[in-house]
């Protein structure tokens, strides 16, 4: 019996019934509620969820053009329908939808797990708002969840990001040197020893 897995499991599951907009955790007025089964026939969400992944391709392994149709089978074949996996809306003190953040990718042997899709879709009136949305989100899944390393992987050249995990106690664990292939217009990152376009840096934050 994994007594990890089974309660990181059943918190993602609960946490994907809620009812709309049911608040999951709050960090200086920053709320973050789950995207849940209640958002997969919503056209307005699946209209956002579509535009901020298109304004934001440079920060994905793979770029393409996403489609509404496309972006609602994302959402419920590899968000909602994954065990592991859980995305967030993200509003600014002022209530205003700025963009998603999420945690995925749970090793339950070595009590693990990532945040990802850390996206800022619209511009906010309130300083440092991704700032309060991901320390709210560590708080959260260190208390809740209780991994012995949240982990991450961003682009060496999204400096800000970087500088912003640096500060919230993230460390540097791995460097994985990166290739584009081009395939049916579309671009994957891979990882590769023979040609070097990128880095991916892999970082962890130690529950203390």
């Amino acid at each position: 019996m994994n007594l990890f897995k089974d309660n990181a499991v059943n918190l993602i599951q609960l946490e994907k019934y809620k009812a709309s907009r049911n608040v999951t955790f709050k960090e200086e007025g920053v709320v973050a509620y789950p995207i849940t089964w209640n958002d997969v026939n919503n056209k307005k969400t699946i209209k956002k969820l579509k535009n901020w992944r298109n304004e934001n391709k440079i920060a994905f392994p793979k770029v393409f053009n996403a489609t509404e149709n496309g972006t609602q089978a994302w959402l419920e074949k590899a968000v909602l329908k994954r065990e592991d996996r859980l995305l967030f809306f993200i509003d600014d003190i002022y209530g205003e939808t700025i963009g998603h953040i999420g945690i995925s990718s749970f090793n339950y042997e070595e009590k693990t797990c990532e945040i990802d899709n850390i996206i800022r879709g619209n511009i906010s009136s309130q300083s440092k708002v991704m700032e309060h949305a991901v320390r709210g989100l560590l708080i959260w899944i260190f208390k809740m969840i209780n991994p012995k390393y949240i982990k991450l992987r961003v682009f060496n050249d999204n400096t800000k990001a970087i500088s912003l995990y640096y500060k919230l106690g993230f460390s540097l664990s791995e460097l994985h040197p990166i290739e584009s292939k081009i395939k049916e217009g579309e671009i994957e990152r891979i990882n590769s020893k023979k040609k070097l376009d990128r880095f991916f840096i892999s970082m962890e934050l130690k529950n203390t």
